[in-house]
């Protein structure tokens, strides 16, 4: 399968790299969960690109290894079920990965999912990880908030000392490094745009 995804890939990316305007959308691994590739142009005129519904260990490695041939950026994993097993790896490559924190089980690529998931890429390396809370549902990005909450007490639970200034960053600094405007976006710093929200308890 492997050698398959690797072939699917290059054909993938060759014609995205054909295409000079807009994002570019390719169906690249249907054994992988239906993995897509998403190109655009940042901010910063830096090619980018995500890679989402990435669910096994092997298929993260496996696209690493063959998106080296090409010049993009990876930014995120999406969806990232198993990203606490190359955590380090995405840590060593300054890469995100966008991870429910308690989803798993709903389809056959998706059962190898632990609690611990999104703290154990933040705190990879060190502390070097770059972890983010995602949901595609229209109820859960709602309150991410609490999403990032449960991620947070299953991390402190396993033994991971993650303080809520870090956790709070998995909902609003770290998407913003994903997209490429952090610059921009994403912590309340002089001369960034954003809304503030002030709370009446602990959000």
């Amino acid at each position: 399968m492997l050698s398959i995804l690797s072939s699917a890939l290059s054909s993938a990316l060759s014609s995205a790299k054909a295409l000079e305007n807009g994002p570019n959308r390719s169906n690249i691994c249907p054994e992988c969960g239906g993995a897509q590739v998403l190109r655009w142009e940042s901010a910063g005129r830096g090619r980018n690109i995500t890679l989402t519904s990435l669910s096994h260990e092997q298929c993260y490695k496996k696209y690493w290894k063959s998106i080296k041939e090409f010049d993009y950026k990876v930014t995120t994993f999406h969806h990232a079920i198993e990203a606490y097993k190359v955590a380090d790896l995405l840590a060593e490559q300054g890469v995100c990965a966008a991870m429910w924190a308690d989803w798993w089980g709903f389809k056959h690529e998706a059962f190898d999912m632990v609690w611990e998931n999104v703290a154990m890429v933040d705190q990879a390396l060190s502390g070097k990880g770059c972890a983010i809370v995602h949901s595609d549902s229209a109820v859960g990005t709602q309150h991410l908030n609490q999403e990032a909450a449960k991620a947070l007490s299953a991390g402190n639970r396993s033994g991971l000392d993650i303080n809520k200034a870090r956790a709070i960053q998995w909902i609003t600094l770290n998407p913003a490094k994903a997209l490429g405007i952090a610059d921009q976006v994403g912590s309340l710093e002089a001369g960034k745009m954003g809304d503030v929200v002030i709370w009446s308890g602990d959000p």
